[in-house]
C-alpha cells in the first residue's frame, strides 16, 4: 500500500465522509501512524474513534533489536598433563614446558617422580609448583643431576614449591639437581630454590627433605620462607650468590608463618656476598657437624 491513503468503507467500497469531508489524500512521515477520530465532541468529552485501527507509514527508522545475550565464555579445560617418558619409569625432559609439566604432575599424583634432563634446561619464567591434594606420603622429584639454567628477568625465583592454604603438606622430597642463576653471565635470579609457605600452619610444608642440590650465581641459593619446618637439608650447595647463600626467614603477612627445626648436614655455602647461612629472628636449626665446621659457622653465618 503506497501513500497517499484514503479511508474506505469495506461494505460499500466508497471513501468515508464525515461532516461533508472525505477522508482521502492522507499521508504522514515514514514511521508515523494514521488514526481517524471524530473531533466534533463537546469540550471535555472524549473523541470517538472512526477508524478501526491504525496504519503505520512504511519506511521509518526502526530501532534495531537488542543483540542476543552471549553465553559466558568458559575457560578451556586443559587435558591432563602427561610428561614425556623415556622408559624404565624415568621421564626425559628437554625444555622448560616439559620440566614444569613433569614437576606439577608428580605433585598432582602425590608421588616422587624420576626425571632426567637431556642437556641443559633453559628456564625463562618462575616454575611454581603447588599440591592441592595431599595424602601424607612423600612426593616431589629426583632429577638425577639435571642442570637448570636461568635466563629470565633479574630477581625472579627459578623453582618455587609453595604451600596451599588448608593443605598441611608434609614429606616434600627434592633431590639431585643443579640450578645456575645466571648471575655470572647476566642479571642474577632471585632464589634458585625456594620453599615458600606464606599461609601459616594451615598451609605449611614440613618434614621435607632437600638433598644433593647445587645452586650458584643468583641472589640467594636456597630460601626457606614462612611455615617451613621440621625438615632436612643434606649436602646442599649455595655458592657465588649476590646476597645470602642459604636464607631461612619468617614472614608475618598474610599470616604468621614461622620457619623452624631445620637439620642441615654437610652444607657448602661459600663465596657469597652476604652470609653463607642467614637465620632471621631466632630460627631454630640443628647442624650435623663436628670440629671442622666451627670455622665455617663462625665465618659464614649471618
Amino acid at each position: 500500500m503506497t501513500p497517499p491513503y484514503k479511508f474506505v468503507d469495506e461494505a460499500t467500497g466508497q471513501t468515508v465522509e464525515t461532516d461533508g469531508e472525505k477522508w482521502e489524500g492522507m499521508d504522514v512521515k515514514p514511521g508515523d501512524t494514521i488514526e481517524i477520530y471524530n473531533t466534533s465532541a463537546p469540550d471535555g468529552a472524549p473523541w470517538a474513534r472512526i477508524s478501526p485501527g491504525e496504519l503505520t507509514r512504511p519506511g521509518g527508522v526502526v530501532d534495531p533489536p537488542d543483540p542476543p545475550i552471549e553465553p559466558p565464555i568458559e575457560p578451556p579445560i586443559e587435558p591432563p598433563i602427561t610428561p614425556p617418558t623415556g622408559g624404565n619409569g624415568m621421564d626425559t625432559v628437554t625444555n622448560e614446558r616439559e620440566l614444569k609439566d613433569a614437576l606439577q604432575t608428580y605433585a598432582n599424583e602425590m608421588r616422587v617422580g624420576q626425571l632426567y634432563g637431556k642437556g641443559v634446561i633453559t628456564v625463562n619464567d618462575t616454575i611454581n609448583i603447588r599440591q592441592y591434594t595431599h595424602d601424607g606420603c612423600p612426593w616431589g622429584v629426583n632429577m638425577n643431576h639435571t642442570k637448570i639454567q636461568w635466563k629470565g628477568p633479574a630477581g625472579r625465583d627459578v623453582l618455587v614449591y609453595q604451600g596451599v592454604d588448608g593443605i598441611g603438606n608434609r614429606c616434600l622430597f627434592l633431590e639431585k639437581f643443579v640450578i645456575d642463576g645466571n648471575g655470572y653471565g647476566g642479571q642474577p635470579a632471585g632464589a634458585c630454590l625456594k620453599i615458600f609457605a606464606p599461609d601459616g600452619d594451615p598451609g605449611c610444608i614440613y618434614k621435607f627433605t632437600v638433598r644433593d642440590v647445587f645452586t650458584g650465581w643468583a641472589t640467594n641459593g636456597i630460601a626457606l620462607v614462612g611455615a617451613v619446618f621440621e625438615g632436612l637439608m643434606e649436602n646442599v650447595h649455595a655458592e657465588n650468590h649476590t646476597k645470602d647463600g642459604i636464607l631461612l626467614e619468617h614472614i608475618y603477612e598474610p599470616k604468621w608463618s614461622i620457619v623452624s627445626n631445620v637439620m642441615i648436614v654437610h652444607p657448602n655455602s661459600s663465596r657469597n656476598f652476604g652470609a653463607g647461612l642467614r637465620q632471621i629472628y631466632s630460627v631454630n636449626s640443628i647442624f650435623g657437624c663436628g670440629r671442622r665446621w666451627r670455622w665455617w659457622l663462625g665465618r659464614s653465618c649471618g
